[in-house]
């Protein structure tokens, strides 16, 4: 018999673990049975990350440790709105933790403020600690959605010890509370499915990260249903080659311009990776420990591009410059257009000491050439200067508040002037309306870029900060028109502050024009001292990234991806029709010497089942060998699109295909909409 804890006080979550393995040889403790009093710190921003949290904790005092942590959230309530419960439910805005009858009254307050009936569900998160290996699971797909029910601001006299929102829960087919339903709380027929399902799978997973036997002495060996993580993209093979020829392009594109390829650890140490982040940055990283290592996954690729030049300082030369593509890691929520995997596409250029404003234009130059490259057309990058913007806050009395300020101005576009003013006056802030208009004022300033620089100039000799980003800001829209930008992919906009404070000047956001809705599909800036938590040597830097899993989804949803573009494995399918498979391995050799990507069909399959697997993979061209074709030194090439067919020799084959293919090679992954 296997000895479990329960890392939880809560009787009612005892039960639940309990009855899930019931049909187990296992026996369970709770942490009252081993008089143990401490609580982790659960700083996890979701369920999941809680439970990992919890039951590392715990497995300092037993081998083998169940954890979980549950959310509550309201469908439809932003996930930055205060009143958003999330992980906090007992503990709501983080006040004091409350007993099961304040919470249930300080629920019927927050419905009532909502109308009286919201519509929420539960995440859960769970995770196992067995002899040194943490395993967690957290299902938010189907049975999330199926489990949805409504909370209403008139309670059941009846109470559940445990779980007093049951007195205010309703399932939303039956309108019956679910206090009043016991465990069966979801009547209709597809969700009982859904959540039999939910809990077939936990108990799979229970019972393998535990390797609990059955009744029979046998180790659980059930077969899981595939599946991919919420927040984690996973391409079939033709938009695959889609974002492939996207890396290829922005490879090519940046290599033009002289930067070198880089490719750090997507694994650091935490006090590495962790020197320069706080607050929710810190919350979304994914944290784990191996065996007595402290490791993290990267967040993005600044950081440990900082570590990298304060490593090989003495072996780099300056100004250094680099791209990198990669995945980065961030625990937060997935929604809509948000990934918790996703790749990134930076260009930093690095200076020793000191890095010229040349630079600063350049950046945004490369993004411009690289956009048009990628068959993107209708697209606008926007810069400003934070020395303006600090400059002329200073100007207001404001430098103490002015990170607040500019966070909060960044969110025009999301939010409007009114929610802007608003925040800016509001207690957090604590702004004048004077100092709100003056601020909302001097962001409205617009036109051309002659006439908003123009309009700057009235400001000049009022501060030295801002006249010094005055002058940066002149001098890089000068040199983007020397690059060669067209006027009408760049503009000077106030707005635009970027919520990272360390951007010391320069800074710019890319938006497609004929989707603003999207938001920012580029960003970055020029920041003073890059890796200033790992020497002491000043080296300040401009940099810019594109967030390409995002910018792909976004141009796939919208219908922008080339349908045009040759996404096949293979330009050619080659058919032998003889045993004798000798002149059709020859054939594939000499056209893949001739530049043609070729692949030989073997199966012993019927030729109209070879031919379906040819539309299958979308190929251009068949060829066939026969006896005939074998006979005379030549091939049948079938045109797949056009169906016409030619008998033609090994070579003057291999270059109708190369010429049929020219423009098809080349086409940018990118097709905008008339």
């Amino acid at each position: 018999m296997k000895k479990i804890l329960i890392g939880t006080t809560n009787p009612a979550k005892v039960r639940r673990f309990e009855a899930l393995l019931a049909g187990y040889d296992v026996e369970f403790c709770t942490l009252k049975d081993l008089g143990v009093t401490e609580e982790p710190e659960e700083r996890g921003s979701t369920p999941e990350e809680n439970a990992i949290l919890k039951a590392a904790f715990y497995g300092k005092y037993f081998d083998a440790v169940i954890c979980n942590d549950s959310g509550l959230y309201f469908d439809g309530l932003p996930m930055d709105d205060g009143r958003q419960p999330g992980l906090n439910v007992r503990t709501p805005n983080g006040g004091p933790r409350l007993d099961d009858e304040e919470l249930l009254q300080y629920y019927i307050r927050l419905v009532r403020s909502l109308g009286g009936k919201a519509l929420a569900y539960y995440l859960d998160g769970i995770a196992v600690y067995h002899h040194g290996t943490i395993s967690s699971y957290m299902e938010d797909g189907e049975a999330t959605r199926h489990s949805a029910f409504y909370l209403v601001d008139r309670p059941a006299p009846e109470r559940r010890e445990g779980w007093p929102l049951d007195s205010i829960s309703l399932n939303r087919n039956t309108l019956t509370y679910f206090v009043h339903q016991g465990n069966n709380k979801y009547d209709s027929q597809e969700e009982n499915i859904m959540l039999g399902q939910y809990r077939e799978r936990l108990v799979r997973f229970l019972a393998q990260a535990l390797a609990l036997h059955t009744p029979k002495g046998e180790i659980t060996m059930a077969k899981q249903k595939p599946r991919t993580l919420s927040g984690f993209m996973e391409l079939l093979p033709a938009p695959q080659a889609q974002f492939d020829r996207m890396v290829e392009l922005l490879r090519q594109s940046y290599s033009r311009y002289g930067f070198t390829p880089l490719d750090t650890p997507v694994i650091e140490a935490s006090e590495v990776l962790l020197a320069k982040a706080g607050g929710e940055t810190e919350k979304q990283i994914y944290r784990f420990s191996k065996g007595d290592s402290d490791l993290s996954l990267r967040f993005d690729l600044t950081v440990p591009l900082a570590k990298y030049v304060a490593l090989h300082y003495a072996e780099l030369s300056f100004p250094f410059r680099r791209f990198q593509i990669g995945k980065v890691y961030r625990g937060e929520r997935a929604q809509r257009g948000r990934f918790r995997e996703f790749y990134q596409a930076d260009i930093d250029v690095i200076g020793d000491g000191k890095l010229d404003i040349v630079n600063e234009a350049e950046i945004p130059a490369i993004i411009c050439q690289t956009f048009t490259a990628l068959g993107l057309e209708q697209f606008q990058i926007r810069v400003n200067n934070r020395k303006i913007l600090n400059g002329f806050y200073a100007m207001l009395g404001l430098t103490d508040k002015a990170g607040d300020v500019m966070r909060t101005v960044d969110k025009l576009p999301k939010i409007g002037g009114d929610k802007v003013r608003e925040l800016l006056t509001g207690e957090e802030t604590g702004l004048t309306g004077g100092q709100a208009g003056e601020i909302l004022e001097f962001i409205s300033i617009t036109g051309s870029n002659k006439d908003v620089l123009d309009s700057l100039e009235a400001y000049r000799g009022r501060h030295e900060l801002f006249d010094q980003g005055l002058d940066e800001l002149s001098t890089v829209v000068k040199y983007l028109g020397a690059f060669g930008v067209p006027q009408e992919k760049f503009a000077v906009d106030l707005t635009i502050a970027r919520g990272l404070d360390y951007y010391t000047g320069t800074v710019y956001e890319t938006f497609m024009t004929s989707h603003p809705e999207i938001g920012s599909i580029c960003s970055g800036g020029r920041y003073d001292n890059l890796a200033e938590y790992y020497t002491d040597k000043q080296l300040p830097g401009v940099g810019i990234s594109i967030g390409l899993t995002r910018l792909f989804y976004v141009l796939e949803e919208q219908g922008l991806l080339n349908s045009q573009l040759i996404t096949a494995p293979a330009d050619v399918l080659i058919l032998p029709m003889t045993d004798d498979l000798s002149p059709a391995i020859a054939f594939a050799t000499r056209l893949r010497g001739a530049g043609v990507r070729a692949q030989l069909y073997t199966e012993q399959k019927k030729f109209k089942q070879k031919m379906a697997y040819a539309d299958r993979l979308g190929v251009p061209f068949t060829a066939f060998l026969g006896e005939d074709e074998i006979a005379q030194g030549k091939v049948s090439l079938k045109d797949m699109a056009s169906g016409e067919q030619k008998l033609l020799d090994v070579d003057e084959a291999a270059q109708a295909v190369l010429a049929a293919l020219e423009a098809g090679r080349n086409a940018p992954p990118i097709r905008e909409k008339a």
